[in-house]
């Protein structure tokens, strides 16, 4: 692959390539959790990320390993593309996503708690894609539980995994009944 090529495929991961890689979490998302439907997606006014159908706002987050930096990362990847190398592989590294994946999660939706602290996102959906995996390791049920107790202000919440194709649904408000505008 040429320099040109290497920087085309890296600029997905910059933060300039940030509002593609949410558009495709959305489009995974709703594939995996919703796969005989077919669903509109339009940018939103930011906030929310999206909307759905026209009318059902979501917001996307991404959630990585802690220390982690897309720009900086970038970065280093650009660096090492122009030195003909191949960007540095960050899979194998699985040290503290384990004991530490579902802490990062619920921090990732305290800071959209924060964020949007005066706007009302109770009919809002917060996508949250988790750039890890061995998900299967999570436990579920205590988040799910701790998400109830502490009610954040979605209607509801999902954990998506592209490279697993799985969707999580770990807040549900009970708030947003069936066929609501924050539900799908």
């Amino acid at each position: 692959m040429d320099l040109d090529e290497a920087k085309k495929r890296l600029a997905f991961f910059s933060n300039y390539g940030r509002d593609g890689r949410e558009r495709q979490t959305v489009e995974n998302w709703l594939k995996v959790k919703f796969p005989s439907k077919n669903f509109s997606i339009v940018k939103g006014a930011n906030p929310p990320d999206f909307l759905i159908n026209e009318t059902i706002p979501v917001e996307v987050t991404e959630v990585m390993k802690e220390g982690r930096k897309r720009g900086d990362e970038y970065k280093g990847d650009l660096t090492r593309a122009q030195q003909g190398f191949s960007p540095q592989s960050r899979e194998d590294d699985l040290s503290g996503i384990g004991e530490n994946g579902i802490e990062w999660i619920k921090d990732a939706i305290d800071k959209k708690k924060k964020k949007y602290m005066g706007i009302d996102t109770s009919s809002w959906t917060l996508v949250i894609y988790a750039n890890f995996w061995i998900f299967d390791t999570f436990d579920w049920e205590k988040l799910r539980h701790d998400l109830s107790a502490s009610r954040p202000p979605f209607a509801q919440i999902d954990v998506v995994n592209s490279s697993e194709n799985k969707v999580w649904n770990v807040y549900d408000s009970e708030s947003a009944a069936p066929g609501s505008q924050g539900k799908l």
